[in-house]
Order: C-alpha cells, then structure tokens, then sequence
C-alpha cells in the first residue's frame, strides 16, 4: 500500500480483500475537505456505478495523496443497500499555504480564481506549498487554458511580493514571457511622456511582461515620480497590453495626474522633542510643492537631534494629511 492511502482502523474488509471480484461503486463519502465530492471522484479516477475492488479504492486513495491536494488520505469501505459499496475518504486539506498569482498574459486571472476556488475553496489566492500541488494546479490550468498558452506549459517562479512586505508569491506564468516591444502613455500634462517612458523603460529593463509585474513597476516608479511633483492622488485606471507576436507585447497606460499640493505645515507628536532643532535639521519647504521625497529625507534628519537626547533607537513615521480645499499636505 503506498504511504499516502490508509485504511482507517476498525473497519471490516474481508469482502473486497478476500477476492478481486468488483462490486459496483455506490456511493463515496467525503469527511474532513472542503473539496466538492464531484473534484474528489475526479481527482481520484473514481466513478460511481462502476466496478471497484480493494485494489481500485487503495490506488484512487494513491492518485488522491499524489496530487497533493490533501495534507492526509484515509479510507473505509462497507456494504451498500443494492449489494455494491459505500466508501468513505478521509481527508485533509493542506495547512501550508503560499501567496499564489496567476500571471498569464491575456487572461484574466480573477476568473481563473473563480474557477479555482469553485473546486477548491481554501485557496483563495493561496495555493499548497507542495511541489506536487503546484504541479496537479498547472496541469489543470494548461487543460482549461488550451490553445491560450499557444504550446506553453505553465511554470511556477517564487518571487517576493513587494506590495505586500516582500511576502514569498508563487507565480505561475508560461514558461517564455513576451518582451515589451514599446510603451506608450497618455493623460500626463505636468510631466513629460518621454520622462515618464524612459524611467519605465530603466525599471523593466529585459524582463518579461505581466500585467502584474507591470502595474507593481507603475505603482512604484511613475507613483513616486508624481509624488514628488506633490501630486499625490495620481491614478493608472488602465494599463493594457497588446500582442505584437507571440514574443512582443506593446503596453499602454493611462494617467490621471490629480491636483498638486504644497506643503503647509509639519507636526511633531511625542514627549519632550526637541522640536526647534529637529525643524532646522529637517529644512522643510512650506508653502513650495510638497515633494515627498524631499519631505521624507526631512522626517529622516529630525531623528538625529532626537538620538542627541539619549534616544538612540528614536524613528520617525510621517502621517501625510491632505487638504484637497486648500490643495495642500501637511
């Protein structure tokens, strides 16, 4: 019997494991998953009606634990009321879960999940961290994907999710990414396109294109650049790709600039600051626009007077609040 199927204790077995006759397939029990009876039979190549023996329920239970979909497999069988079987499985859902994304260029990934949770629902955007999880998921996806991969398989990349503290996110991808062939940008009036194209174009650099991958570059790279033009509610409502072949893809993305704000006046919260020195180290610019990076160093160099007093692991943590009347940050 392979290690991942177990026969459950206390159960009487003596008529399938006395002869290899078959008896029909009555009915299967689920205790223990979330998973939908119908994915489990599926899983398992189990079909109810048709003739199953001892050995046909322990490789269904072997087909279950190397899917890796379940953490644990057990099973029993018993007698049913029409002369065939009723087999239970117990099993248990993974409980070490990863971050997961899928990143398929042209499809969209949030009816990918759609279709994934229907049939496993503890995986919202979360998958088992078992290598052969991950591949049973990708096998199911190039499935229900078909001609959309164009002969790709999918792949898993580990990557750190720098939106969310550098989080470990399993990325399953093709296994060859379309290079962006050209970027184009629209709705910037303050900044200049080819300002924005060329700092885009140093960030992404030769790596292949997902629209996630992207949009995280835009939020990090084109976000900063507005903010230090003190334009702080800029927004990209779009950002689409074009196929140029199977290898090239062209981006485009749209900008919402927003008003700008200038900086109005800096607070300091805390228990016997040295408020006077900590202004003068910071050198803010009030009245000018508020350039939040400049204002960051700032906040930076107000922690140096406060360590004077004794406080070595003094640190600041700026709160900007933004007064959209008056256009100005504080």
């Amino acid at each position: 019997m392979d290690a991942f199927c177990r026969a459950l204790s206390g159960v009487d077995a003596a008529p399938l494991s006395a002869r290899e006759d078959s008896f029909p397939l009555e009915n299967v029990k689920i205790s223990g998953s979330q998973v939908p009876t119908a994915v489990v039979l599926e899983i398992g190549g189990l079909k109810l009606g048709a003739g199953i023996n001892k050995a046909g329920i322990e490789e269904a239970c072997n087909k279950l634990g190397q899917s890796g979909i379940f953490e644990s497999v057990g099973y029993h069988y018993e007698p049913g009321p029409k002369h065939g079987y009723v087999v239970t499985l117990e099993l248990t859902d993974p409980r070490k879960m990863v971050d997961a994304a899928f990143d398929i260029p042209g499809v969209d990934e949030n009816a990918l999940w759609t279709w994934i949770t229907a049939q496993f629902p503890k995986f919202q955007h979360r998958v088992p961290q078992s290598d052969e999880a991950q591949r049973y998921l990708a096998n199911m996806l190039e499935k229900k994907l078909g001609a959309a991969l164009h002969g790709q398989h999918l792949v898993t990349r580990l990557e750190q999710d720098l939106t969310k503290g550098g989080r470990p996110l399993l990325s399953f991808q093709p296994e060859n990414l379309p290079h962006i062939d050209a970027m184009t940008l629209s709705g910037q009036a303050r900044l200049q396109a080819s300002e924005l194209n060329k700092l885009m174009q140093n960030v992404v650099g030769n790596d292949g294109y997902t629209d996630r991958h992207f949009r995280m570059l835009v939020e990090q790279n084109l976000r900063l650049a507005y903010e230090q033009h003190g334009m702080f509610k800029v927004q990209f409502p779009s950002i689409q790709a074009q196929e140029v072949n199977l290898a090239a893809v062209t981006v485009s993305t749209t900008i919402v600039e927003g008003p700008q704000y200038k900086l109005s006046n800096v607070e300091f919260t805390g228990e016997s600051l040295p408020i006077e020195a900590m202004l003068a180290a910071a050198q803010f610019k009030k009245g000018e626009i508020a350039n939040w990076s400049e204002i960051q160093q700032g906040v930076w160099r107000t922690e140096v007077p406060v360590k004077r007093t004794g406080y070595t692991d003094a640190v600041s943590q700026p709160e900007r609040v933004l007064d959209d009347g008056n256009q100005t940050l504080r």
